[in-house]
């Protein structure tokens, strides 16, 4: 038992859009569509004890910027977490999921919210 609730967490980071059937996990950078609902899990690799989780949205300015948080729980019964990417800006932002329990980072992902709008006016040049 104490090795579930002290060791390290995995997971791995889904996507799915509005017209997707099924969450896919990114190759490579994801790459968000600002017209677009996306909705977003991470699934736990294995079984951990109880944990309050915090997720973290932030954008990349000079610095990363926090545009959004909320606590969520994860354990044995609740084995992901989830939220949804919808209205941000064109840039690029990160998911940040710490865990209060243990005060660590458990993981994180980097992806980038563009808009068809930006994809036309580079095309004209």
């Amino acid at each position: 038992m104490l090795s579930l609730s002290c060791g390290k967490i995995n997971g791995e980071f889904a996507f799915k859009t509005e017209f997707d059937d099924i969450f896919r996990k990114p190759l490579r950078m994801p790459e968000i569509d600002a017209n677009k609902k996306t909705e977003w899990v991470y699934s736990f690799n294995s079984s951990i004890a109880l944990r309050d989780i915090y997720v973290m949205t932030m954008k990349k300015e000079i610095t990363w910027i926090e545009v959004a948080a909320y606590k969520d729980y994860a354990g044995d019964d609740k084995r992901t977490i989830s939220g949804i990417i919808e209205g941000y800006e064109p840039g690029q932002y990160r998911i940040l999921l710490l865990d209060s329990t243990f005060n660590k980072t458990i993981d994180d992902i980097v992806f980038t919210v563009y808009s068809e709008n930006d994809l036309e006016d580079d095309e004209k040049y």
